[in-house]
């Protein structure tokens, strides 16, 4: 049995944020957290994630969010996906001799630190999305791809875009039971707490040289299977929640009393912005609902998921998104929908950047931000920081901040 979700140091309890959530995201995409190369040997692989989780430890974090499948690969043995070559240095062709989903888990616990696995549903790669110069269009190289990945198996679930990555076609019902399949996969072998997604849905937009949208490449799809849909933008909306609403459903079926499993995901924090719909919120920045057709609205309305933590990655005075009336928007959707918990996403990557009149300047910005949080607890359950890098530079002394308010 898995310690809880949120326990401190030595504690066990299995109910999800009963006490304030203090996490971190540990990335291991392009190895921007961990390991910190390809390659490294086993040794050297497990001394850096006990290096980072004793250094969560210290800062009172009781949450990490490890990433296990950043892109079409896995950082733990999968009949789905092979191996990671972030983590091996050559897709699917060298397995290390440890399980390093199982080590993280196993070490986390020992630290009464509780561990999501983050997945990302779609993306299969970060790159071999070509353009063709002579058509314009965007193909799909499949050649990088290690023999038996699932690209290879179903390149008619393979759509490429002008992002330069490929992604699995989130309209096709096939593939879509292939990410189910292997989120499960995690969900029963293996003693985590939670299963997390982030952003990541539909690609970000992209616009032509003459300032248009490049569209994603789904278009026979949808006319296969989109007939009941006034558009494709409305098909593609519902294509991202069924896939969350099913695995929501596996995942608290599989969930017990004594091991509660929780399903979260962690959406660009505008949903849509007021002047263009009146539910939205007091913001004038990309709308997610309809640039990626992440309806996180929906999701929370319906309890599509367990928690959401909407990446709140401004500061108070970003004129375009302010910390505060973002959050006061979801902290509004989560009161009148307590079944979802609301833990807010923190840009603590940002800290300490910009120019010499940048708010991430300001030495009180973060802690501002995480006294905000506490000052709505009733709603707020916490928050998730991302840019672990950021928290052996120290900027503006914000693991102090974090030590002084979460160790006391």
């Amino acid at each position: 049995m898995g310690i809880g979700s949120f326990a401190n140091a030595g504690e066990t309890s299995t109910r999800f944020a009963e006490t304030e959530v203090r996490g971190a995201w540990v990335a291991t995409v392009s190895n921007i957290n961990w390991p910190s190369k390809p390659g490294l040997s086993d040794a050297e692989q497990q001394a850096e994630a006990v290096q980072i989780l004793e250094q969560a430890q210290t800062m009172g974090l009781n949450l990490v969010v490890f990433q296990v499948r950043p892109a079409g690969d896995a950082f733990y043995p999968s009949k789905f996906f092979p191996w990671s070559k972030y983590l091996t240095g050559v897709q699917g062709q060298k397995a290390p001799g440890y399980d390093p989903l199982r080590f993280w888990i196993e070490q986390s616990h020992r630290r009464g630190i509780a561990l999501h696995a983050w997945i990302n549903p779609y993306r299969i790669s970060t790159g071999g999305a070509v353009k063709d110069s002579a058509t314009g269009e965007w193909k799909a190289d499949l050649s990088g791809f290690c023999e038996g990945h699932p690209a290879l198996k179903h390149p008619d679930w393979v759509v490429p875009y002008a992002d330069g990555k490929m992604y699995f076609d989130p309209g096709n019902p096939a593939a879509r039971k292939y990410i189910l399949d292997a989120a499960m996969e995690i969900v029963k072998n293996y003693d985590v707490d939670g299963i997390h997604m982030d952003d990541y849905f539909y690609p970000y937009p992209k616009n032509d040289a003459n300032g248009k949208r490049i569209e994603f490449g789904d278009a026979k799809t949808f006319a296969k299977y989109g007939k009941k849909f006034d558009s494709i933008h409305d098909w593609r909306q519902d294509n991202v929640s069924v896939l969350l609403r099913e695995l929501h459903k596996k995942i608290q079926r599989a969930s017990t009393a004594e091991h509660e499993i929780v399903f979260g995901v962690s959406p660009f924090a505008i949903w849509r912005n007021r002047s263009g719909d009146p539910r939205g919120s007091e913001t004038s920045g990309l709308a997610s609902c309809d640039a990626i057709y992440a309806d996180s609205l929906t999701w929370v309305e319906n309890g599509y998921i367990d928690y959401i933590t909407p990446q709140v990655y401004w500061a108070f005075e970003t004129k375009a998104a302010p910390y505060d009336k973002v959050a006061d928007w979801w902290i509004a959707l989560c009161r009148k929908h307590p079944q979802v918990k609301l833990v807010i996403g923190m840009g603590a990557h940002r800290i300490g950047t910009g120019g010499e009149d940048d708010p991430w300047q300001m030495p009180d910005q973060f802690s501002r931000q995480l006294e905000y949080n506490q000052q709505h607890q009733d709603v707020v359950r916490g928050q998730i920081l991302f840019g672990w890098t950021q928290f052996s530079k120290n900027p503006l002394g914000c693991v102090d901040t974090m030590k002084k308010m979460w160790t006391k």
